[in-house]
């Protein structure tokens, strides 16, 4: 399937029902922090962004892990749209960047009341979801490989 984000944000009937604004982030910016309240969904243009975790270690120290590093084409912040929770980590501009901040909810009623159109845009979705969920299963075994070898096994 070809597909665009930016063109389907451009389209003459979406860019009036769905709300968006291109912003531009610095390098070392944070964009999304973790914990907070959002229904943005946020579209790489250009640039790059890391995804990282807040980690606890022993002694309640926490540290904050790098989990994904996006670039253009990319999207982060669509979690908070499907299951309406705080935001799973947060997103700090690697470089100069630009960003298509899609308003979310608006997002979710047009592809309820467009379903050809909320297809496609669902579809690319899961694409990218499923290619990170690939990417994490590789890191899950690793780490369970680690595991097993220091314990022995």
């Amino acid at each position: 399937m070809n597909f665009s984000i930016l063109s389907f944000l451009k389209d003459a009937d979406t860019s009036t029902k769905v709300p968006w604004e291109e912003k531009k982030y610095t390098a070392g910016e944070t964009i999304v922090v973790e914990g907070t309240q959002g229904m943005e969904v946020f579209f790489i243009i250009s640039g790059t962004v890391d995804i990282l975790a807040s980690i606890t270690l022993a002694k309640e120290q926490q540290k904050d892990k790098g989990i994904a590093r996006l670039s253009a084409n990319e999207f982060f912040g669509e979690l908070s749209i499907f299951d309406n929770n705080t935001r799973s980590a947060t997103a700090v501009a690697t470089s100069d960047c630009e960003i298509a901040v899609i308003d979310g909810a608006a997002l979710l009623s047009y592809m309820d009341s467009n379903p050809e159109k909320g297809y496609q845009v669902l579809f690319y979705f899961l694409h990218q979801i499923a290619q990170r969920m690939r990417s994490n299963n590789i890191r899950a075994n690793t780490i369970m490989e680690f595991y097993l070898q220091e314990q022995g096994e």
